[in-house]
């Protein structure tokens, strides 16, 4: 499976009215948690400069390792669209996150952020690929992602648009940078 994502800024005036189109749209709250995000880089790659993730990420008890490869233009639309496969590795409890990230810096790995989000995720009824996350991120601000999971990324990107349409927030910013980077820019 393929994710096919795109982040919009939201103005906190527009919250309510969001949620409401959500309810109205066959989207349920499926979960509220707080997720702690510990970005990785190597020292003769910078992951900032090619757009790639590695990351641990601790949500309760839940813990995993992602890294999503290099972002190439054509994977990443002129408008905000990014399709990519993520690789995920499922630890056995949040411990194994601490051990991992220290792990990672031992081999070499330079620990560069750690992005703490408020998340609020929605899937819909009646399509369990699609997931609205509605993120807070310090002071850096609120954001909506719509996410598709599909083999079919052209496919997928429509929907995500039509997704959109319904919800009412195409006239949202789009959000041009990962969450990490907007946080390694606010604590320079």
């Amino acid at each position: 499976m393929i994710e096919v994502e795109r982040k919009r800024i939201v103005d906190k005036k527009d919250l309510p009215n969001l949620i409401s189109k959500l309810n109205e749209n066959n989207f349920i709250k499926s979960g509220h948690f707080v997720e702690i995000d510990r970005y990785f880089t190597r020292s003769d790659i910078d992951y900032i400069e090619t757009m790639e993730c590695l990351r641990t990420r601790i949500r309760g008890e839940f813990a995993e390792i992602t890294y999503k490869p290099p972002t190439i233009k054509k994977k990443n639309s002129s408008e905000g669209i990014t399709s990519k496969k993520e690789l995920n590795l499922i630890l056995s409890d949040s411990k194994q996150a601490e051990a991992a990230n220290q792990l990672l810096e031992v081999i070499g790995l330079i620990p560069v952020v750690t992005v703490y989000k408020n998340r609020t995720n929605y899937k819909n009824k009646l399509n369990d690929n699609i997931t609205i996350s509605i993120d807070e991120i310090g002071d850096a601000g609120i954001f909506v992602e719509v996410e598709i999971m599909s083999t079919e990324t052209n496919k997928a990107q429509e929907e995500l648009k039509s997704v959109e349409k319904v919800l009412g927030i195409l006239n949202f910013d789009i959000l041009d940078k990962s969450y990490r980077d907007i946080v390694m820019e606010s604590e320079e």
